[in-house]
């Protein structure tokens, strides 16, 4: 099975992910008439009770809130000394502005792939769709950073 992912990812992932997000109307709602491939693999779970459980994100499955109630482990392959933005955001979530969007989770200035290291711009925040609203897109995305950031005008009081 590892090798069949491994195939995949090498072969044909990147389109197949973009297929998925322009289905769901992700880009269209993030970039307006923009898109990209994605070049690197996000692996992302959310731990459960028990240490061996996870509820595994893929493109497009259902994670309730109470399996998202903790800051999920997020891996992906990178050089040491890369730079990274990690972004999670719902992008139907805004209680009282349409077209607008809440911001789960941000971590910038990640170096490599330790996402522990980064710079929290906002600390996760459990998804909590409002009975009544259906499913909700919530959306992580991976950005590479060309140079460090300077995150200061956004950071938040926390939590």
């Amino acid at each position: 099975l590892d090798k069949v992912r491994e195939e995949w990812q090498e072969s044909g992932a990147a389109q197949h992910i973009k297929t998925v997000a322009e289905h769901y109307g992700v880009f269209q709602h993030l970039y307006g008439d923009a898109y990209f491939f994605p070049q690197v693999m996000l692996d992302v779970r959310y731990r459960q009770q028990g240490d061996d459980c996870f509820a595994v994100v893929h493109r497009g499955n259902v994670i309730k809130p109470a399996e998202a109630a903790v800051m999920p482990e997020v891996s992906y392959k990178a050089n040491p000394d890369s730079l990274w933005t990690l972004l999670l955001t719902n992008l139907d979530g805004h209680l009282l502005l349409e077209d607008s969007e809440y911001v789960h989770w941000f971590v910038g200035n990640i170096p490599g792939n330790d996402v522990g290291k980064g710079e929290v711009i906002c600390d996760y925040l459990q998804p909590f769709p409002p009975k009544g609203t259906g499913f909700h897109r919530l959306v992580f995305v991976l950005y590479k950073q060309e140079k460090r950031m300077d995150y200061g005008s956004l950071k938040r009081q926390q939590p």
